[in-house]
């Protein structure tokens, strides 16, 4: 992100590259998501990912602390005035990344992992229209 920004405007803006962990830190978590639902076919098919290398448990441990990380960050760069106070918004999809929590911790089969995947996809989304629009709300007010 922050390389678009230099790329078409030439600057670049410590905001947008720390704005843009949370966000990060929600793709990897759809990424990882991803890798734990396929966690028993990959190794057949010669695929290894952090979550065949490591315990199930570990595995969605993992998946946990990338979700909570992501809203840790961003009150942590609100908290420090790097983002504006409108754009910690995105933590009103916190309910949502506690359901994905729950719900790896009991899913069982690939199939419930699905859903997990998908619940995570959407979440990348919420938080990151609701953190974008936080950025923007705070340009116009300013």
């Amino acid at each position: 992100m922050g390389h678009s920004l230099l790329l078409l405007f030439a600057s670049f803006r410590w905001t947008v590259f720390w704005g843009a962990i949370p966000i990060g830190l929600l793709a990897a978590a759809m990424l990882h998501a991803n890798n734990l639902r396929d966690r028993e076919h990959d190794p057949l098919v010669g695929k290894m990912t952090l979550a065949n290398l490591r315990s199930e448990k570990r595995a969605k441990q993992e998946l946990t602390i990338l979700v909570l990380s992501a809203y840790f960050m961003q009150a942590v760069l609100v908290a420090m005035g790097i983002l504006p106070l409108l754009s910690s918004i995105s933590l009103l999809s916190l309910p949502l990344a506690f359901t994905i929590i729950r719900r790896t911790a009991k899913s069982k089969t690939p199939l419930e992992l699905n859903l997990v995947l998908g619940l995570t996809v959407l979440l990348h989304l919420l938080f990151g229209m609701s953190h974008a629009m936080g950025l923007f709300s705070s340009v116009l007010l300013a």
